[in-house]
């Protein structure tokens, strides 16, 4: 059991059924009163963000997470399928488990799958994510009053700007964050 006095961000344990990780917490004692701990916290099935307060020294149960080299392999529908690195298994993310991320996804993209009790229930992916440039609009002189950006579509059907010296079937790299440039290869 962890005592809810000790939470640090990154913190993970089961309440009610569901699968939490501590955001932050905040220990406050008021008066004659009993201590509370007020913690936000990240629901991690369904990526929603709360506050729940708890009493000082209270006690909640441990959620072990692991997490998994994975291979991205393809997709059926809103399924999408991973191949787990060391035992070859295949792993089913749903598309809500993507965080919206779903369009970063190209074959056999390395990434890391966070299992709860043997369940996929989300994804990581790396910082920067490499893909091929499809096809780009022509870079236009003059308009660079700002940063000299231009749209381009990639190899996977992500839009992105990028700078107006990358051509088409030029390699880049794109935050996985943000989705946006980050990089020429």
């Amino acid at each position: 059991m962890i005592n809810v006095n000790t939470f640090s961000p990154g913190t993970t344990f089961k309440k009610d059924g569901k699968v939490y990780s501590v955001v932050s917490s905040q220990h406050s004692k008021t008066g004659r009163g009993q201590a509370h701990v007020k913690t936000k916290v990240k629901n991690l099935e369904t990526k929603n963000i709360t506050q729940i307060t708890f009493t000082g020294g209270e006690m909640v149960e441990p959620a072990f997470i692991e997490t998994t080299k994975t291979s991205y392999l393809y997709n059926d529908g809103d399924q999408y399928i991973f191949m787990d690195s060391k035992s070859y298994e295949q792993l089913i993310l749903l598309r809500e488990n993507l965080n919206g991320k779903e369009n970063l996804l190209i074959e056999n993209l390395e990434v890391q799958v966070v299992l709860f009790e043997n369940k996929p229930i989300d994804c990581i992916f790396p910082a920067n994510v490499e893909y091929e440039v499809a096809t780009t609009e022509p870079a236009v002189r003059g308009n660079t009053s700002k940063a000299a950006l231009k749209k381009c579509t990639l190899a996977n059907g992500l839009k992105v700007m990028i700078p107006l010296f990358v051509k088409a079937g030029d390699r880049i790299l794109v935050n996985s964050d943000s989705l946006k440039y980050s990089g020429k290869v």
